[in-house]
C-alpha cells in the first residue's frame, strides 16, 4: 500500500473477507497517533499549512486556497509547508 497522506489511512483498507487485520489495525492507529504527535509540535503556521492541505480534521484545501485564508502568497506556504514536512520527518526518525 502507497500511503502519501494521513486521509490515505482508512481502517477499511485493510479489512479482509469481513474481518479486520488486527496487527494492521493497531500499526495505523499507531502511524496516526504518530502524524498527530509530530503535528502537535509544530508551531501554529505550519500546523495551521500542513494540516489545511493535507485535510487533516478539515476539508483539504489547495496552496492558492490557504494562502488566500491565511494572507500569504502561495509560494510562501509552499515553503511553510516544506519547511514543516521536514520538521516531522525528523521528529518521526527521532521518536519512531
Amino acid at each position: 500500500m502507497n500511503i502519501k497522506y494521513l486521509s490515505d489511512i482508512r481502517n477499511d483498507d485493510f479489512i479482509r473477507g469481513g474481518e479486520p487485520a488486527t496487527d494492521e489495525l493497531v500499526l495505523t492507529q499507531e502511524l496516526k497517533e504518530a502524524l498527530l504527535d509530530g503535528i502537535a509540535m509544530l508551531d501554529s503556521r505550519e500546523m495551521t499549512v500542513v494540516s489545511a492541505l493535507y485535510g487533516i480534521n478539515c476539508a483539504a484545501m489547495t496552496m492558492q486556497e490557504c494562502a488566500d485564508e491565511m494572507g500569504l502568497k502561495r509560494e510562501r506556504v509552499r515553503q511553510i509547508r516544506n519547511k514543516a514536512l521536514r520538521k516531522l520527518r525528523k521528529i518521526i526518525r527521532n521518536n519512531y
